[in-house]
């Protein structure tokens, strides 16, 4: 299935609200918002928030790993300074009304951030510059920490897993911190028995994908530097099962597709498909690999579309 040639902004044929954050070039920074449709108009929200929280209906000033899973609760370092020195304090919120529900202060002088609020607690880290060791766990219904590791956060790992394989002769690599660093050229998918298959390999180019809401499902980008050109190679593929890849569409640098303006490392799943965010515009990509120009107006979606 190809994607089209181009992509007039078309109307979706049912009624909900995204929460995003706005990053049009027609905003001041980053701002809280909704896009409702099916017209795809811009509302903004003007509350400062990072993450909307149907649970409580309210914005929330923190990103959705420093929410429960149940909603109800976030978690916030705050009062760090160096001097006079003040150690981070971590403040677990009512979501609905943004009153502390606990508060526990680091044991050490260092600047610390929340970086996940699981079933099991909320996970705290140094965010020093470069990164320090050492990893803590706040128990948010008491206040009690407990360090649980002198090394590094590892994020646990989740059904779809991103490896770089070593027979390939041609790795991509991220300089972002400063380092080359080779990046995923295969994605394999991980069952609760544990056992472990690889849906994609592709040699030579950098994975990135999103994972449909239902049944197993990706959606994956696929970019390499052409040594030939110089230019970035883009395919976009849909991937149903091991090895099973339809090819949706692609472009070199060079080139001005319709669908230039997609970036993939601002997508969100939910029952609707996969919504994408451009620079100025935002598309809707669905189970079936059909894609729709949703919307005039960019934004990073920060929840589902209800």
């Amino acid at each position: 299935m190809a994607w089209p040639a181009s992509l007039a902004t078309t109307q979706v044929e049912f009624n909900c609200r995204l929460p995003v954050l706005d990053v049009s070039s027609a905003g001041a920074g980053i701002n809280d918002a909704f896009i409702d449709f099916p017209a795809g108009t811009l509302t903004p929200g003007g509350t400062g928030g990072w993450y909307y929280d149907w649970v409580v209906s309210r914005w929330l000033p923190v990103g959705h790993y420093s929410v429960s899973p149940d909603g109800r609760r976030y978690a916030i370092a705050k009062d760090w300074s160096p001097g006079p020195p003040s150690p981070s304090q971590i403040h677990v919120v009512d979501a609905a009304t943004g009153a502390d529900m606990v508060v526990a202060t680091m044991p050490d002088q260092r600047e610390y951030g929340v970086v996940d609020f699981t079933a099991s607690g909320v996970t705290v880290v140094p965010i020093g510059d470069p990164p320090e060791a050492g990893v803590w766990r706040l128990d948010p219904n008491t206040g009690a920490l407990t360090k649980t590791s002198d090394g590094y956060y590892q994020p646990p790992t989740g059904e779809w897993i991103g490896v770089v394989d070593p027979r390939d002769p041609n790795h991509q690599f991220s300089h972002a911190t400063g380092s080359p660093v080779a990046q995923p050229d295969r994605i394999d998918r991980r069952v609760d028995s544990g056992a472990v298959s690889t849906w994609i390999y592709k040699p030579g180019y950098w994975l990135y994908w999103f994972a449909f809401v239902g049944p197993p499902l990706l959606l994956v980008q696929a970019t390499r530097v052409n040594t030939a050109t110089g230019a970035e190679d883009y395919e976009f593929l849909l991937v149903s099962g091991p090895g099973r890849v339809t090819k949706l569409g692609g472009y070199s640098g060079h080139e001005m597709p319709a669908y230039r303006d997609l970036v993939f490392t601002t997508g969100l799943a939910d029952a609707h498909g996969i919504w994408m965010s451009g620079a100025e515009s935002l598309y809707l990509i669905r189970s079936n690999g059909a894609i729709a120009h949703v919307s005039d107006h960019g934004g990073v979606p920060v929840n589902a579309c209800r």
